[in-house]
């Protein structure tokens, strides 16, 4: 949602697979690089609607969760490299305005798993069967254990929304 009457701006990255975002079969559609390219057109849609009520890029917040955190880095670092005049261009060259004004990361861990987790090698209709206590396991690790119990029932109704298929086709392809 934006919020330009405010002066601010968000762009809350969804992925594939995730919560109310399409759910394809396509092992592809969870490639990384796909998914990065979903997160830079959610990027440009969101500062043009930005633009469109009187917020600039650099009022605008991306946040991100879980595994959301690497490609929102990632998409800051991007957005600073375009800004950064070439060897060739005048020192005195101005930005083009497109960076962000923060990022919002929740729930990140240090570094995408190489690989892989073991588990996601298992048969798809074994982790479906274990979906809820793999969702259970999620929960303990990414809130604090006085977490709202009621926000702790919605999320687990929407982990368990998550198709497995989605979760091995993403894990499997990190590297």
């Amino acid at each position: 949602a934006l919020h330009g009457s405010q002066g601010l701006g968000c762009a809350a990255y969804d992925w594939y697979g995730c919560g109310q975002s399409p759910k394809p079969q396509d092992w592809d559609a969870y490639a990384p690089g796909m998914l990065q390219e979903d997160l830079h057109r959610v990027w440009q849609w969101a500062t043009g609607k930005a633009a469109g009520s009187g917020t600039t890029p650099a009022q605008v917040f991306v946040v991100a969760h879980s595994f959301g955190t690497h490609f929102a880095l990632r998409l800051a670092l991007h957005l600073e490299r375009e800004e950064t005049p070439s060897s060739s261009s005048s020192s005195s060259a101005s930005s083009s305005s497109s960076s962000l004004a923060g990022l919002v990361l929740l729930g990140g861990t240090l570094s995408p798993p190489s690989g892989g987790h073991p588990i996601m090698r298992l048969p798809l209709f074994v982790l479906d069967c274990m979906q809820s206590s793999l969702s259970d396991s999620f929960r303990r690790l990414a809130f604090h254990p006085e977490t709202d119990p009621e926000l702790l029932e919605e999320q687990e109704g929407l982990s368990n929304q998550n198709p497995m298929h989605m979760c091995k086709a993403y894990y499997r392809q990190f590297e």
